[in-house]
């Protein structure tokens, strides 16, 4: 156990109720509004650079998007519950377990959601209403969405352990790199490179890996 793990426990188990609601509460809401832009950045950038049809397909990926994220936030919210428990009774070694069974568990969702999505993706297309119109777009833009899932599970998971350490304004930086990583990419990849929504969608899932490997070099060098 070192000293800044010391440290961060004595500070949430002494420090004033309403100073901590305010250091964890403020950087957790930033992060989740800047998390949010990421369909926003896409919308725009798709809209201004390949039109309203692809916004339309866009749209139509959200759905299985979004069942992605929720794997991932449900895997998180559920060991952070555990860790932050063992960690208030200085039980370091199962809170250490718990974690890398968050992890190990989301990279298998994601990869059953990614082998399950490629497997079914023509009736999954047809079951979010895809139409003639939309359907390349939906196309182009999911089946990039999806080899990603297991970086974005594990991002939301990464996300939640540190919430769960204390370390809100670390969650807040791993989401702020992914989502700056997608508003510069986004322009690159559709107005420089012309690859429509498969830009976009190589745009989120890039910000998703670097922000899970900026959250995993921390994990890794703190041991925990």
């Amino acid at each position: 156990m070192n000293k800044a793990m010391n440290k961060n426990r004595a500070e949430l188990g002494e420090a004033p109720i309403g100073k901590l609601l305010l250091k964890l509460s403020l950087p957790a809401t930033f992060g989740m509004i800047i998390n949010g832009l990421y369909n926003l950045v896409d919308t725009i950038f798709i809209g201004r650079g390949v039109g309203t049809d692809a916004i339309g397909g866009l749209a139509l990926s959200f759905p299985a998007q979004m069942i992605i994220i929720g794997f991932g936030i449900a895997i998180g919210q559920g060991a952070a519950s555990v860790v932050s428990r063992n960690l208030g009774a200085q039980n370091d070694q199962r809170a250490r377990r718990a974690a890398g069974n968050a992890f190990a568990l989301a990279l298998t969702a994601g990869l059953l959601i990614l082998i399950f999505g490629r497997l079914f993706f023509e009736p999954l297309l047809n079951l979010l209403g895809a139409t003639d119109a939309l359907r390349i777009y939906s196309r182009d833009y999911l089946s990039i969405i999806l080899l990603g899932s297991p970086f974005t599970a594990m991002s939301m998971v990464a996300n939640n352990l540190l919430r769960a350490e204390g370390k809100a304004k670390i969650s807040m930086v791993v989401m702020l790199i992914g989502a700056v990583t997608n508003i510069i990419l986004d322009p690159i990849f559709i107005f420089v490179f012309r690859m429509g929504v498969a830009g976009a969608a190589w745009a989120t899932i890039i910000g998703q890996i670097l922000s899970f490997l900026y959250a995993s070099r921390y994990f890794l060098m703190r041991k925990t």
